[in-house]
């Protein structure tokens, strides 16, 4: 299990927000739309090269206001760790050009190497949006750890189950085996999910399978994923009107209870845990 430290590290933190954005952009559009998060790690041989990140989604257009959401961040993050430059490339649907920028977060607002805009490319009559954000990152001391975080982050945007979003998940570790990479099933056992079913009912059915698989869904336990109907479920919404930025945001919410495994083939048997997981997706 990380350390509370290496939990909340800036390296988390910053692909947290950037995988947070497009989410909602995907799921601000009437499309279907795919996002992919790629990591590339330098190879052995290549000494102290950064990590390579790549967070793209086929969503609705981004506003540059958002990433200066992330000037906080890069004040607290050390020069070594990130150098606060992103390379952005962005278009709505109804744009004609692809518009690419490169931001430096760790430069003063008014100083002029901040901000750049970049040579802009166009679609020759073809239609579609999209963002792609790029940054290189110091390459973490223990890489092994910051996968498994970035994987299990993937896992639980999954639990959402949006209508028109694919994630992929693309690791390249680049070693004497070649490079390898992650994939992540999003399979379910609820056959009751359609195209109409509505995102609360979503979320319903994704807790259940997180639930059922205790977590895992590599790995589901069969003992237990026979039993969706033993699980309890409660609903409900909430508005926020205490923070200034989410006033007025109703927030869907869902509770899961699962009980105690009482079949000695269930290897969750001796083990009996609680997880609370809040985030505006």
């Amino acid at each position: 299990m990380p350390s509370p430290s290496s939990a909340s590290s800036p390296h988390r933190k910053l692909l947290h927000s950037l995988i947070y954005w497009a989410v909602q952009r995907c799921r601000m559009s009437e499309s279907p739309c795919r996002l992919t998060v790629s990591l590339k790690s330098p190879s052995e041989l290549a000494g102290p090269s950064p990590l390579r990140v790549s967070v793209s989604d086929t969503g609705v257009g981004s506003k540059l206001e958002e990433f200066l959401e992330l000037d906080a961040l890069a004040r607290e993050t050390p020069a070594e760790k990130w150098d606060g430059t992103l390379l952005i490339t962005t278009t709505g649907i109804n744009d004609k050009a692809i518009y690419h920028y490169q931001f430096n977060l760790q430069e003063d607002i008014s100083s002029s190497a901040r901000f750049s805009k970049l040579a802009t490319t166009y679609k020759n009559y073809t239609t579609f949006s999209g963002t792609e954000v790029c940054l290189c990152l110091s390459n973490e001391a223990d890489l092994g750890e910051f996968i498994l975080w970035l994987v299990d982050f993937v896992r639980k945007i999954l639990v959402l189950k949006a209508a028109n979003l694919a994630i992929e998940l693309a690791i390249e570790q680049p070693s004497s085996a070649g490079s390898r990479n992650v994939c992540l099933p999003c399979d379910s056992d609820d056959a009751h999910i359609s195209i109409t079913t509505s995102s609360i009912e979503r979320l319903v059915s994704g807790l259940k399978d997180y639930a059922l698989s205790h977590g895992n869904t590599c790995e589901k336990c069969d003992a237990c994923c026979m039993n969706r109907d033993r699980l309890k479920i409660g609903t409900g919404t909430a508005k926020n009107v205490g923070r200034r930025k989410s006033k007025g945001l109703l927030v869907e919410a869902v509770i899961v209870v699962a009980p105690t495994a009482s079949d000695l083939s269930c290897w969750m048997v001796n083990c009996s845990s609680t997880q609370v997981y809040i985030k505006y997706l």
